[in-house]
């Protein structure tokens, strides 16, 4: 049977869900290596479309680069719950 989710996205919820709440930098530092930055922004765009997640851009003085956070929607937290169940039935 088809994985609903890739590995990739597994990790990014995964990470999101322990940590409350990154931006994509730490998203990726958190991964240890396993999502790059291109993937982490490709499927946080992707999410948030769908709803799974939300964002928000930090304020900061002029002279830096405001980044972006993440958290996981409630129902994005139904989904999640929902994947990792129809997970464990399939394999079975």
């Amino acid at each position: 049977m088809k994985q609903i989710l890739t590995d990739k996205q597994m990790q990014f919820l995964d990470i999101l869900l322990i940590h409350k709440e990154l931006c994509g930098v730490e998203i990726v530092e958190k991964s240890n290596g396993k999502l790059g930055r291109g993937a982490t922004f490709a499927i946080a765009t992707n999410f948030e479309e769908l709803g799974i997640i939300e964002s928000f851009v930090e304020k900061v003085a002029q002279k830096r680069i405001p980044r972006r956070f993440y958290s996981v929607t409630e129902k994005g937290k139904r989904f999640y719950d929902t994947v990792k169940e129809l997970d464990q039935k399939t394999d079975r």
